[in-house]
């Protein structure tokens, strides 16, 4: 990987602003299943800026600005608020944040039940909010009160079981 910038200056409707160009080199040796090439792929990236740091850092920021779109991305479609539901701001205000506390709340569920390390499946470093949904809330379950205490039973044969329980414990540890 190589990099290089070059700063310039750029006229907007009589407005001067000085940028950066950050050009980063990728250089491929392999293909994606390990096969050698015979004549490395070479890919550039450029990054337009005026941040003032490295190169790497540059990189860096554009890339987690890509995640953060998906973020958003998810947040609309698997919460299902791509549309507000009123004409009014306040209204749509108060949509915007009960969505946002469910999503957090979602979020912070399918950290813990990756956290416990019973997840099913091969499972990366996060869960999409539609999985814990699919999992998590359609699962059986009963709060029993009992002897003076407070049970949760699941059905112990569905497959987010463990993960649910590992994430119950930590919540009710904490």
């Amino acid at each position: 990987m190589h990099d290089a910038s070059a700063t310039g200056e750029i006229v907007v409707d009589t407005r001067q602003y000085t940028m950066r160009i950050v050009v980063v080199a990728h250089e491929r040796l392999w293909d994606q299943h390990g096969q050698m090439l015979l004549d490395p792929e070479v890919s550039l990236e450029t990054y337009w800026t005026n941040l003032p740091v490295s190169e790497k850092q540059v990189e860096s920021v554009y890339h987690m600005h890509g995640t953060m779109e998906q973020y958003h991305a998810e947040l609309k479609s698997d919460m299902g608020i791509e549309r507000l539901p009123s004409g009014k701001f306040h209204a749509n205000t108060l949509h915007l944040l009960c969505g946002m506390i469910a999503c957090n709340l979602l979020r912070r569920v399918g950290m813990r039940m990756l956290e416990s390390g019973k997840t099913p499946g091969q499972r990366g470093r996060r869960l999409r909010l539609r999985t814990v949904l699919q999992s998590v809330m359609d699962m059986a379950g009963a709060i029993v009160h009992h002897s003076g205490q407070v049970i949760v039973k699941i059905c112990s044969h569905h497959a987010w079981a463990p993960a649910f329980m590992g994430m119950y414990v930590s919540f009710s540890s904490a």
